[in-house]
């Protein structure tokens, strides 16, 4: 099965994807600013003309891995490890290229 950017070559996957990244981190960015004033103002609820906006305070617990090692030694949490393959893509900025572009 083919689909819409099976002809595209590596180099362009890798161009288009860097790019995305940049404009994602800004719109993250700029979410983040927009989250953190909506938090500072304790507004729970915000209700606009085409979205609402529902702030929450909930708690969460975490074990300290590092903690439960000291404390019971490394192999008594063997049992409850799970181990799972993982595949990452990481974009990086080619910066002798950067310079060119700007």
């Amino acid at each position: 099965m083919t689909n819409k950017l099976h002809n595209l070559r590596s180099e362009t996957l890798a161009d288009r994807l860097g790019d995305l990244d940049v404009q994602i981190k800004a719109l993250q960015a700029a979410a983040g600013e927009l989250k953190t004033e909506l938090k500072d103002r304790g507004v729970g609820t915000s209700v606009g003309s085409r979205f609402q906006v529902n702030v929450a305070e909930t708690s969460r617990c975490t074990l300290d891995q590092k903690a439960l090692v000291v404390a019971f030694g490394d192999e008594a949490l063997d049992p409850f490890r799970t181990f799972a393959t993982v595949v990452t893509v990481k974009v990086t900025v080619r910066k002798d290229k950067l310079a060119a572009a700007a």
